[in-house]
């Protein structure tokens, strides 16, 4: 899987990006997967929802999904992958708010694409 993460990308990739996924306002929630693990991690849908409606996007990657990560308010830390193309939710989970990933692996994060573009194309 290809990927691009926030650091990697343009003001402008990024404000597109958050822009697209906060625009759209019906989510598909009905994939087991993600209904677990917020079973599990004690996310109500509501989090989820303003996760996608005001969070900041984290990556991008090539099957179509960002990850999108709320950095402020009570739900602080709450991340959610959503598939783009389908409207469908795919997991969540939550993230120390004060987390900022110093020990990321930039090296997993290789894709050269336009997210722009890319996005674009696939919505």
């Amino acid at each position: 899987m290809e990927r691009k993460h926030r650091s990697q990308m343009s003001a402008e990739e990024i404000l597109f990006a958050e822009t697209l996924v906060h625009s759209i306002t019906e989510w598909n929630f009905a994939v087991d997967h993600i209904m677990d693990r917020m079973a599990e991690k004690k996310i109500k849908k509501q989090d989820a929802v303003n996760t996608l409606r005001y969070g900041d996007v984290i990556e991008v990657n090539d099957k179509g999904r960002v990850v999108m990560r709320l950095m402020k308010g009570m739900m602080k830390g709450t991340c959610v992958v959503a598939s783009i193309h389908d409207r469908v939710l795919v997991t969540a989970w939550f993230n120390k708010g004060s987390d900022n990933h110093s020990t990321l692996n930039k090296s997993e994060y290789t894709w050269k694409v336009n997210v722009i573009e890319y996005l674009r194309r696939i919505q």
